[in-house]
């Protein structure tokens, strides 16, 4: 059942502070927010839960919704080193 964890508090890792399930299953316009295995793996069996209620390429599709942290970083340095020659 699609919504039997929705009540249960859990930390999030991505906003720093605790939410309910329902939040993380449907955060990204109904979709599950891409930290959902490692917010609730814990609190009960995510994978499983993930299995039976969402498609492989739906759950294949969390692991490549973001890119990786350091091309966030350099894409960000490169904005602002684009932004302060544009200012000169």
């Amino acid at each position: 059942m699609l919504e039997q964890y929705d009540s249960e508090q859990g930390y999030c890792r991505k906003l720093g502070h605790h939410l309910n399930f329902q939040y993380c299953r449907t955060e990204r316009n109904g979709k599950p927010c891409i930290k959902i295995f490692d917010c609730w793996f814990e609190k009960f069996d995510i994978k499983t839960f993930m299995r039976e209620n969402f498609t492989s390429e739906e759950i294949e599709a969390l692991n490549s919704a973001t890119p990786p942290k350091t091309n966030t970083l350099l894409n960000l340095i490169q904005q602002a080193k684009n932004r302060q020659k544009r200012g000169n």
